[in-house]
């Protein structure tokens, strides 16, 4: 039982991918997404990567999409964090930083899916992306 909204982490640091399920809404329980937070390690491979934050629907139908504005390119690392609010961001300092933003908040129901992953899946087996979320985590009729 949930009796108040609490906070719940996501902390992924698998490498060798750029495609990753951060969470399913289990049953029972309802999630505010407060932000996403990635390193991309990009490897040597050639071409353009080109992230995006997606939600599904307990069906698997595509109800949000959020993609960044830069490309990673080969040898390069870089920080992403999508958070509802923002205007995008793109690097204007050279620091490898971008903000993307999100609808002001997504509140997913039971079965919802939040997945980032390079949509251009240049080298996914060899790409390093590191991965943080929040949540706020809610049980109706607790």
């Amino acid at each position: 039982m949930i009796p108040f909204p609490e906070l719940k982490a996501f902390h992924d640091v698998v490498a060798d991918d750029s495609d990753k399920v951060i969470f399913i809404v289990p049953n029972g329980e309802v999630y505010e997404l407060l932000w996403v937070h990635i390193q991309v390690v990009a490897s040597g491979g050639v071409g353009d990567r080109q992230f995006r934050l997606v939600v599904y629907d307990a069906g698997g139908n595509l109800t949000l999409q959020a993609l960044t504005g830069e490309f990673v390119t080969a040898g390069e690392t870089w920080e992403i964090t999508w958070t509802p609010g923002l205007p995008l961001q793109e690097d204007e300092t050279g620091l490898k930083i971008m903000l993307a933003p999100l609808p002001t908040p997504p509140l997913l129901p039971v079965g919802y899916a939040v997945r980032v992953l390079d949509v251009n899946a240049i080298d996914p087996n060899h790409d390093d992306m590191y991965l943080d979320a929040l949540v706020r985590r809610y049980q109706p009729g607790a």
